[in-house]
């Protein structure tokens, strides 16, 4: 469907205007939008500095900063570049930032009603192909003047059929968008056995590099906690071979299950961290060395696939942790494939329209929100942390500005075979 005019000129005040200038009401004393602490805020005008937005798109339609979270989002503390710098500097930033504003559907949490939502109320609003124009993972990772027809879309059979494996009861037969068979799935499977959970298989090493690696292509409700598949960012495991470490990571958002990972640490796929209690509790340097607590009450919710040995026999002593933590995972540790289908987890609190063709960073190039303890390429890290800091900042600042001075697709720009 080709949204109207009048949703075209809506989205656009709402992307430049958005949380940009403080209400007049409210700093007169009043304002009827304003809302308690806690709740959220159904004012189009900021009412306080810590809500304020930039806008993401510039007079001359270019954009400001990308649709990543700045380090001092993470860090709390002040951002060197001020309203300079190319990253986003709130959440209000990335969810009003073209390349994610009404690219999925609302779920109704904490809406600000359809006029203001950062997300699509109806089939008209959705920008679904609004990341493939304007993405930093995209624009960067391929490249600016690269990027290919919004309108392609990949599909691939990666979850199987909700009527698997009585695959004759399903109705588009041939047809259907998902798996009828194992052999059908276009995806990384466990084997029968370990899907099953039969003793046998759970083993030490299956846990510490199998378990909630790969994305579940269970088509039917089922318990997530029993299950030996991810489902989201918080419940999914990195495959150990990038080489994380099981110390947890300072940055780790785990408390909103709609973040996109890029939203959850600065440092990204690259970080040196443990993401989250599973990488950390089933890493190989962490894995069944603490003893389970819960056996004091005579019963482990977890039973066999716990993390925590119940027996002595089952302890395990590992090796001291050698990981570097001062600097991000090497870009070659990331295979394309791993962090293609890694970037698309099967749930999420909010129903996307459709998966963005995001590509790695080649070899070479510099992962976003790299740790402040590593020094960039080319300089050393002396004068302590401030001064590194300073020198990742200057080094982002220059790279990212270079793609932003390249001519990007105009704001609301029309596309191929599009009326947008």
């Amino acid at each position: 469907m080709s949204p109207s005019s009048a949703v075209r000129s809506s989205h656009r005040a709402i992307l430049q205007g958005f949380h940009t200038q403080p209400c007049v009401e409210f700093q007169k004393g009043y304002c009827a939008l304003h809302r308690v602490r806690g709740k959220t805020s159904l004012c189009f005008s900021y009412h306080f500095d810590s809500q304020r937005r930039r806008p993401a798109v510039t007079a001359t339609g270019r954009l400001r900063y990308w649709d990543m979270a700045c380090q001092s989002m993470t860090s709390a503390s002040l951002c060197p570049d001020g309203d300079d710098c190319v990253f986003a500097h709130s959440r209000d930033e990335i969810s009003y930032h073209p390349a994610k504003f009404k690219t999925r559907r609302c779920n109704g949490k904490g809406c600000r009603g359809q006029e203001i939502c950062c997300f699509a109320h109806e089939e008209e609003e959705l920008r679904s192909w609004a990341p493939e124009t304007y993405s930093y993972w995209l624009l960067v990772y391929r490249g600016a003047g690269e990027v290919e027809d919004p309108q392609r879309t990949l599909r691939r059979k990666v979850r199987f059929c909700a009527s698997f494996p009585n695959v004759g009861q399903c109705r588009r037969g041939a047809s259907c968008e998902f798996a009828h068979s194992r052999e059908e799935a276009q995806t990384e499977l466990l084997s029968e056995a370990q899907e099953q959970q039969v003793p046998e298989v759970l083993t030490e090493d299956f846990f510490m590099y199998q378990y909630k690696t790969l994305w579940c292509p269970i088509g039917v409700q089922h318990d997530w906690q029993n299950c030996v598949y991810a489902h989201n960012y918080q419940d999914a495991r990195r495959k150990l071979s990038i080489g994380y470490g099981p110390q947890p990571c300072p940055h780790w958002a785990k408390k909103d299950p709609s973040l996109d990972y890029e939203q959850r640490c600065p440092q990204g796929f690259w970080c040196p961290y443990a993401h989250g209690a599973k990488e950390q509790l089933y890493h190989p340097r962490y894995f069944r060395t603490v003893v389970c607590r819960d056996l004091r009450s005579k019963a482990c919710p977890r039973d066999r696939l716990c993390a925590f040995f119940h027996r002595r026999a089952e302890r395990r002593r590992p090796p001291p942790d050698d990981t570097d933590y001062t600097r991000p995972l090497p870009n070659e540790a990331i295979s394309d494939e791993w962090l293609f289908n890694f970037q698309r987890p099967p749930f999420s609190d909010t129903a996307p329209t459709g998966r963005t063709e995001a590509k790695p960073l080649p070899a070479g190039s510099v992962p976003p929100g790299l740790c402040p303890d590593a020094a960039p390429p080319g300089s050393t890290a002396h004068g302590g942390i401030d001064t590194v800091i300073t020198s990742w900042t200057i080094f982002l600042s220059t790279r990212l500005v270079s793609y932003l001075d390249k001519t990007l697709p105009p704001f609301m720009s029309l596309r191929l075979g599009d009326s947008w």
